[in-house]
């Protein structure tokens, strides 16, 4: 349990579940025919150094990742335990991104990187270092819609 004070007006909602996989296609393949809901196109997100495809599957989505970088953190990922799952992704309302990293960091969370960055969707992410997280990769993040 954190022991810090909770931050006004922020709920926190799971988006997706991120998947580690060497073959998006394939993967995509696997999985879209397990549900009723057509995958997304594929898209690049250049800061991550991925290629993804989101499912729905009829609450939280599935979110494919294959790496376009063996260095990348979802490439080390892959090298280190194999294709599976890579992080929980949490969707931040209620406060802007900047402010519940903020709010996170200013409270002792260990946290990756400076700040939120460009993810899938137009939106902005960061990620909690799974030692702050019980184990667990955590990734927030906030559409700008």
């Amino acid at each position: 349990m954190n022991d810090f004070p909770p931050l006004p007006g922020v709920r926190i909602e799971l988006d997706h579940i991120g998947i580690a996989t060497p073959d998006l296609e394939n993967s995509v393949q696997q999985l879209s025919g397990l549900f009723p809901s057509p995958p997304t196109p594929p898209e690049e997100v250049s800061d991550q150094h991925v290629r993804l495809q989101f499912i729905d599957v009829g609450g939280p989505r599935l979110e494919l990742l294959q790496p376009t970088q063996e260095e990348s953190a979802v490439g080390k990922y892959l090298s280190k335990k194999g294709p599976g799952i890579h992080h929980l992704s949490f969707r931040v309302e209620g406060a802007s991104i900047d402010t519940w990293f903020n709010h996170l960091q200013e409270n002792g969370v260990k946290l990756i990187g400076d700040g939120p960055t460009q993810g899938s969707e137009g939106g902005r992410i960061f990620f909690v270092h799974p030692k702050s997280a019980g184990g667990l990769l955590i990734e927030f993040q906030q559409s700008d819609d």
